[in-house]
């Protein structure tokens, strides 16, 4: 069964220059929406009773995701696919001591394959995801399902089919995300999880200057990086609308769903309490 929940209203967000004078990264864009992505998911795994020994967080973007399960589950270990966030929490635990725990840091293939052994995990927190059609992402759902343990919890989030949906008109080769969450709960319920529970919501971005636009665009692989042509910047200036704004919409999908057991094929199963003795 896929429970798909009732879209929530959009969130105007508004960005200027003065947004992006940070300290962050080439990529700041990306770490601000991975934040924010975070503490979006965070709402919702509190509402769900879980209590992870290990948790694998595949968020290479920002430390988001590792800040919120060490603060919700301050007993668990924690594995990651980041190194920079890895070890700057174990700088951390080698300075302060107690109450940091340890990070393991997990290597994976281009296919998706988690160097981790059968069954490990707890906790699997995937954050800002990307999903194609065309790609193997059945594959990354069954490495992630070979990786939890029974009862195990996947908690995850990706962009949209609408992400960006601005720009498809653009006369240049673009990125489009075509994974819509029914897709996602099916594939989910055939590799194996259960009851997959499958919602949404739009953050609408507004710019007041097309260059900062152009950035995060290309940051998400919308906007080639290489150098724009005129009949294209004409175009991305026609998208300025009446109150002299700049509008990009980003489609997040949120999902979690646990991991059953495999059925055996021929293998029936009763509980005991059905089970009816004739009288004579």
């Amino acid at each position: 069964m896929i429970c798909l929940k009732k879209r929530p209203l959009s969130i105007l967000i508004e960005l200027t220059h003065k947004t992006h004078m940070t300290n962050f990264t080439d990529h700041s864009f990306l770490n601000w929406l991975s934040l924010e992505l975070s503490e979006r998911m965070s709402e919702k795994l509190q509402l769900i009773k879980v209590d992870p020994k290990k948790t694998l967080i595949i968020d290479d973007a920002s430390p988001g995701g590792l800040k919120i399960v060490r603060r919700l589950y301050p007993q668990t270990e924690i594995f990651g696919t980041s190194q920079i966030s890895g070890g700057v929490l174990n700088l951390l635990k080698n300075l302060l001591g107690k109450g940091i725990p340890n990070f393991f840091h997990v290597s994976s293939t281009p296919a998706q394959q988690i160097h981790l052994p059968d069954q490990q995990i707890d906790l699997l927190w995937a954050n800002g995801w990307r999903f194609h059609h065309g790609e193997p992402w059945k594959q990354t759902l069954s490495e992630w399902h070979r990786i939890l343990r029974a009862e195990g919890l996947l908690m995850f989030s990706y962009l949209g089919p609408d992400t960006a949906k601005e720009l498809r008109g653009l006369n240049q080769p673009g990125q489009v995300l075509g994974l819509d969450m029914h897709d996602m709960g099916d594939g989910l319920a055939q590799v194996g999880f259960s009851d997959p529970v499958m919602d949404m919501e739009y953050l609408t971005l507004s710019y007041q200057e097309a260059d900062l636009l152009i950035k995060d665009a290309r940051a998400l692989g919308f906007i080639s990086k290489a150098p724009m042509d005129r009949e294209v910047e004409a175009q991305i200036q026609q998208l300025k609308t009446a109150d002299g704004l700049w509008y990009l919409t980003i489609e997040v999908v949120y999902g979690h769903a646990w991991w059953v057991k495999p059925r055996i094929q021929g293998l029936a199963t009763i509980r005991p309490e059905d089970i009816k003795i004739k009288s004579k």
